[in-house]
């Protein structure tokens, strides 16, 4: 009985350090700024899953959440809901049925 106690308390330590992490916007690395290539549209992906949306120099206050293959960004006040596929090269990408342009991490 002491084994399938001490089980559990570990599986639920392990699942809320992970719902943790994911709420704050940890995803390895995604934080900084990205821009598409002739600089019209830029995301800035601030720690504390805090961003920032500029297209056309109107900029957006938006709020995300990120795992090793996506980012999940909400921008109230702007387009909304975007869900970006993460790279390999550290580039992001808006939904195929979008107009968004691949977004490349400044160094």
């Amino acid at each position: 009985m002491h084994k399938s106690i001490g089980a559990a308390s570990g599986l639920a330590v392990i699942t809320l350090t992970s719902l943790l992490t994911a709420a704050c916007g940890t995803g390895g690395g995604v934080e900084g700024t990205y821009a598409d290539a002739n600089g019209s549209m830029m995301l800035e992906v601030r720690s504390g899953g805090k961003a920032a949306l500029t297209f056309m120099n109107q900029v957006t206050d938006c709020t995300y959440t990120s795992t090793d293959k996506d980012l999940a960004l909400n921008c109230p006040t702007g387009p909304g809901e975007l869900k970006l596929a993460r790279h390999d090269d550290g580039s992001l990408s808006g939904p195929p049925e979008g107009a968004m342009p691949i977004l490349a991490k400044k160094k």
